[in-house]
């Protein structure tokens, strides 16, 4: 038996109406302490190695050296970013950590995007409420 295409428009609508409420949540939750004063170690080691410290940040070439040199544990795409957001936001902490948030939204929205594909709208509801 079929659902009817204005019950199923009802449902698409109130997982997207969920989707869009858990995005708004979570933004909140992430955006709350933004612009705290203590810098945490990570950042303070982001904001060395794209040059916020001591200069107005280094060129991507002198990151990636900054990084094999002292980290080279840490992956440099997050930093190559962080630098290009550095030369269009400002270098401050309260840039770098906004870049953060837009990327969690931003991964959110893929989850959210992905998983729609798979099996729906109420499946996507759901992954993003996990």
């Amino acid at each position: 038996m079929r659902q009817s295409s204005a019950h199923t428009k009802h449902n698409t609508l109130l997982a997207l109406s969920i989707a869009v409420s858990l995005l708004l949540i979570s933004y909140f939750f992430s955006i709350r302490g933004v612009n705290q004063d203590v810098v945490r170690y990570d950042e303070h080691t982001t904001l060395g190695h794209i040059g916020a410290l001591d200069t107005e940040g280094l060129s991507l070439s002198e990151t990636i050296q900054s990084l094999q040199t002292t980290s080279t544990q840490h992956p440099p795409l997050y930093f190559l970013i962080a630098n290009i957001w550095g030369r269009f936001a400002s270098y401050t902490v309260f840039s770098q950590r906004l870049l953060s948030v837009l990327i969690s939204m931003l991964t959110l929205a893929t989850i959210y995007r992905f998983a729609y594909d798979l099996g729906g709208a109420k499946v996507a509801s759901y992954a993003l409420f996990i």
